[in-house]
């Protein structure tokens, strides 16, 4: 990690999930949800919304560490391999 590398975004409380995060340049575009369960079966019969595009919990691109070394070329990268199009000038 680079020292002092930071990045910025918004964080929303909400009620499926503990937070929604959406990202400020150059990760503008990129919005993650996290939730948390207190039991395993809670996690098993989670149904995510349907407006959700890609799960990412398990690629550790998209872990805080990562985020905030990546630029914007690799974010589009990234998301691209799920599928998803994100403008470059955008």
């Amino acid at each position: 990690m680079r020292p002092g590398a930071t990045f910025t975004f918004r964080g929303f409380g909400i009620q499926r999930a503990r937070y929604i995060d959406v990202f400020d340049p150059p990760l503008h575009g990129l919005v993650l949800a996290e939730t948390e369960f207190t039991t395993d079966e809670d996690m098993r019969t989670f149904e995510p919304p349907e407006n959700i595009v890609a799960e990412v919990t398990d690629d550790p691109r998209f872990t805080g560490g990562q985020l905030v070394q990546a630029h914007r070329t690799e974010l589009i990268s990234w998301l691209n391999d799920y599928g998803i199009k994100l403008n470059p000038d955008y």
